[in-house]
């Protein structure tokens, strides 16, 4: 349900979820939840002598349970955990989820600091690509990998749908050739 499915719907109406305690604020937030990867669980402070607890879940679970990556659970290291709602104060959700669960092109290739015929190869590629509009980015004709360059292969891999991460590797070559390749037939 989106935010504003949900004001729709509950905006104006007093609702008693589970029977108990007449109309509480808790009553809006069904059992219907299950937290994605990447949000931060936070316990209240009814739990653990009144520290409360957080952690991060890894989207696996249902209504019933939810795991997520804690440190100093039962005194261990960052270890996956099995937990139950109980003692949950809420859950916050990351504003950028891309970056939680967003594909890796490469993790190696040309990145910025680089300095080699090869960057300039790219370059090359880089600009051919503008000037058939797949991005705008301007840069430097040089076999030097700058801020120019970092910005268009972050714009092509926010593009494609993947992780920005500024590195132009074997796939990202690749792409950029075919995804030009099909500008000019």
């Amino acid at each position: 349900m989106t935010y504003d499915e949900f004001i729709k719907k509950h905006n104006g109406v007093a609702v008693n979820y589970d029977g108990a305690a007449g109309k509480q604020c808790v009553d809006l937030a069904t059992a219907c939840f299950v937290p994605k990867k990447g949000d931060v669980a936070i316990w209240s402070g009814t739990l653990n002598g009144g520290w409360g607890h957080i952690a991060i879940c890894t989207g696996e679970g249902n209504t019933s349970y939810f795991y997520s990556y804690d440190q100093n659970w039962s005194g261990k290291a960052c270890t996956k955990v099995k937990h139950t709602y109980d003692h949950i104060a809420g859950f916050l959700r990351p504003k950028k989820q891309s970056k939680i669960s967003a594909k890796v092109l490469d993790k190696t290739g040309y990145k910025q600091g680089n300095k080699t015929n090869g960057v300039l190869a790219l370059k090359e590629l880089l600009l051919l690509a503008k000037a058939v509009k797949l991005h705008n980015v301007g840069m430097d004709k040089n076999g030097t990998y700058g801020k120019g360059t970092a910005k268009a292969v972050n714009t092509l891999l926010k593009k494609w749908g993947y992780y920005e991460n500024g590195i132009a590797g074997v796939n990202f070559i690749k792409k950029l050739s075919d995804e030009i390749t099909k500008k000019i037939k």
